[in-house]
This record gives structure tokens, C-alpha cells and sequence, in this order.
């Protein structure tokens, strides 16, 4: 397996790509960690495109993209929590007056679905919404929010690739604190629990 792990934010991933191997700088920051890829895209949906699309034309022996970083949550989750995406979509596309689902990009799946092989340790499971701001206002449905995993999972399925997203709880949506407890998580816990997970999955 060649992977290709895509983080929006250099805070995410800093505590692992101690251990990779800078190659390029622009026009985004790609690492090598032995025969897998590590990019940084920036934030947003834009970005995650633009980002996973660039590793994957350059580097063709990727095989698998595993989107890793931080969410919000629902409860029940918990700050700290691990979260397996099993599907996600876009909670800022609704185009259901010309009969696609909510959330769904004409001439793409409904949902995206993950591959789940390189996660079956995890015990937890979501559905993933992403858009182009920060959800505050509480979702009726159990579920995570970030603003890059579903772009990455359409570019995968455009480039015929495997795709797998694991998400970070860095906040609980709708909490009075939730941007309290997003800037502490940030900056304390939250690239330490991303290098352990990657580094389980990279020894296998």
C-alpha cells in the first residue's frame, strides 16, 4: 500500500512528520515517510481538491488516500474521540430542485463511501458532513463536520482510488465553550493522538 495522507493544517499532523522527510514546499508542503506521502492542503474544499489532486498526478504510485485531522462532533461524542468516516457528504450543497440528494455533486455518488481496511481496529463510526465554514449551530443527526473530507473523497473517486478518512473530535457542536475547546485541543493533545494513529496504521 502507497498511501497518501492529506491534513489541512500543519498543526494536525506536526508530531508525525518529525519522522517524514520534507520534498517539496510549493505549491503545497509534501513530506515522504518510506514509500508513503504526506500533504498539506490548507483549509477548505478548494484546497483538499486542489491538494489531493496535484499528490495523486505526480505521485501515480499512490494507491490509497487517507484523509486525517480534526472534526466537530455531535454528542455522544467526547474531545479526543476517534471517528472512523464510514460515508460522508457536503452539508453546503443542496441541489435536490433537479432531483440529486441533499449534499450531493451531480455525476457523483449520493455519499462517498470509505474504505474501512485500514481502520478495522476503531470502534467508532460516522457519517461525515463537509462544508466551507465552521459548524456551530447543533445538526439534528449524530455526526462529524470538517470542511475537507468529502472534496478529497470526490477527487479519490474521480482518480479511481481508494479513499479512507479518519476524524479527530476537537469540539462538541453547539457547546457553549466549542471554540474554547477547539483552540485548547489545537494546540495540546490534538497532533500527538493523529501521530499515534498514523503510526499504528503505517506498522501494519
Amino acid at each position: 500500500m502507497n498511501l497518501l495522507i492529506v491534513a489541512a493544517m500543519h498543526d494536525e499532523i506536526d508530531e508525525f512528520n518529525k519522522h517524514a522527510t520534507l520534498i517539496e514546499t510549493e505549491p503545497f508542503k509534501l513530506y515522504q515517510y518510506n514509500n508513503h506521502y504526506i500533504v498539506i492542503s490548507g483549509i477548505g474544499k478548494t484546497n483538499a481538491s486542489a491538494a489531493t489532486s496535484y499528490a495523486l498526478t505526480k505521485y501515480p504510485i499512490i494507491d490509497h488516500i487517507l484523509n486525517i485531522g480534526f472534526a466537530g462532533g455531535t454528542r455522544p461524542y467526547h474531545v479526543g474521540d476517534v471517528v472512523a468516516v464510514n460515508e460522508a457528504c457536503y452539508h453546503d450543497v443542496d441541489l435536490t430542485m433537479f432531483g440529486y440528494e441533499k449534499g450531493q455533486i451531480p455525476k457523483s455518488p449520493a455519499v462517498f463511501q470509505s474504505d474501512l481496511s485500514i481502520v478495522s481496529n476503531l470502534t467508532n463510526y460516522a457519517k461525515l458532513y463537509t462544508g466551507d465554514y465552521f459548524m456551530l449551530n447543533l445538526p439534528s443527526e449524530v455526526a462529524v463536520f470538517d470542511m475537507e473530507g468529502a472534496a478529497i473523497f470526490q477527487v479519490a473517486d474521480k482518480f479511481n482510488k481508494k479513499s479512507t478518512s479518519i476524524k479527530v473530535i476537537s469540539d462538541i457542536i453547539g457547546n457553549h465553550n466549542q471554540l474554547d475547546n477547539y483552540t485548547t485541543f489545537e494546540s495540546t493533545n490534538g497532533a500527538r493522538i493523529i501521530k499515534d494513529i498514523l503510526m499504528k496504521i503505517l506498522e501494519v
